[in-house]
């Protein structure tokens, strides 16, 4: 693959990301660098799909998982069973934000996949292999 076909591969991610919903995790990974500028755009697909992969893990609910069982192997045996996370918003949050009193935080199951699938699109970049199938990962 040449400079351009890493170009073509970022533009399309970007395009596909923000059409599924994903406007403002899009937007969170360009912060910070211009990859109309970058030299190296190999280098700045490989950045945008890590900072996004990373992101993405923050939403998903492997990371949900992950801190469930974290927080149930140092509780006491006999403790009642944690099942999720929920903010307890106080009143003023509440009025600002429109928020109930309390916020179920979950994760994202739909993104557990995108995580996995953003992995994979990261091994093909790294081990530079065919255009072909970059493309068809993401169809």
């Amino acid at each position: 693959m040449d400079d351009n076909d890493y170009r073509e591969i970022l533009n399309h991610i970007r395009v596909r990301a923000r059409e599924s919903g994903l406007t403002d995790l899009d937007a969170l990974t360009v912060a910070g660098f211009d990859e109309e500028r970058s030299a190296e755009p190999r280098a700045t697909l490989q950045r945008y799909l890590a900072v996004l992969r990373e992101s993405a893990v923050l939403r998903s609910s492997q990371l949900e998982e992950r801190i469930l069982a974290l927080i149930r192997d140092a509780l006491a045996p006999d403790s009642l069973p944690i099942e999720g996370f929920e903010v307890v918003a106080d009143e003023r949050v509440r009025a600002s934000f429109g928020l109930d009193e309390r916020v179920p935080l979950r994760g994202n199951a739909d993104l557990s996949r995108t995580v996995e699938r953003i992995e994979r699109l990261e091994r093909i970049v790294a081990e530079g292999e065919a255009e072909g199938e970059a493309e068809t990962e993401w169809q």
